[in-house]
């Protein structure tokens, strides 16, 4: 493959626009509560990469290598954390960060055409560190609240649709839920979730998985 080629490949991958051919499946038209930062149908034309895309963590942390090397080099953070567009910044004093916090600023206006949510925190390590939705302490690892009530919300309209249907839910919608739920233990198994499991009420063995199934095939 050549240079030319290969350009061409990477600008219709970061160019692409999957909300053209987008299928709405939004039964419940639960799209709405999406924040506006989180979908592509919500922000301005050429902004923003389909998550969806493997290449799109890839392509983030290209653009964003400058601003690593700004905060290394130039701000001198001996402690810093980023992950794609998520970013910690640690320091020893509120002055200092906040110093540090508006150079950031106007890095990333000036040089990236970026901008800090409004939503940015300052706050004691001894509080935690609210990061890629986990609350982590110096002893313990936490799962946020919001990641939890998110699967309850889910858990509660699945068994909502489940009972009107009248336990004649199809596979496909079953293995749907069960997808959900993987992904949900996938994320608490990094932290501190035993309890939380049993809280949460997730099908956890073999024996609930099988009853789930056998529900489905004797009401077929």
């Amino acid at each position: 493959i050549t240079l030319h080629e290969m350009i061409w490949i990477i600008h219709k991958i970061i160019f692409y626009n999957p909300t053209k051919n987008a299928i709405i499946k939004d039964k419940n038209n639960q799209m709405s509560n999406i924040p506006s930062h989180k979908t592509l149908f919500k922000v301005d034309k050429n902004k923003a990469l389909p998550i969806g895309n493997l290449t799109s963590q890839f392509f983030a942390n290209v653009y964003m290598n400058d601003f690593d090397n700004f905060c290394k080099r130039e701000l001198k953070c001996k402690k810093y954390i980023r992950y794609v567009d998520d970013f910690i910044v640690f320091g020893y004093s509120k002055d200092e960060l906040m110093e540090k916090k508006d150079k950031i600023e106007v890095y990333l206006k000036s040089m990236l055409m970026l901008e800090l949510r409004d939503n940015f925190v300052l706050r004691e390590v001894n509080s935690g560190l609210d990061f890629l939705g986990y609350i982590v302490r110096p002893k313990y690892t936490l799962v946020r609240k919001r990641v939890i009530n998110n699967f309850k919300y889910k858990k509660a309209s699945y068994l909502d649709e489940y009972e009107k249907q009248n336990t004649n839910m199809s596979i496909e919608d079953i293995k749907k839920f069960l997808s959900v739920q993987a992904s949900f233990l996938g994320h608490i198994n990094h932290a501190n979730s035993y309890k939380l499991k049993n809280k949460v009420g997730v099908f956890d063995d073999e024996k609930d998985m099988d009853n789930l199934y056998a529900k489905w095939f004797c009401s077929s």
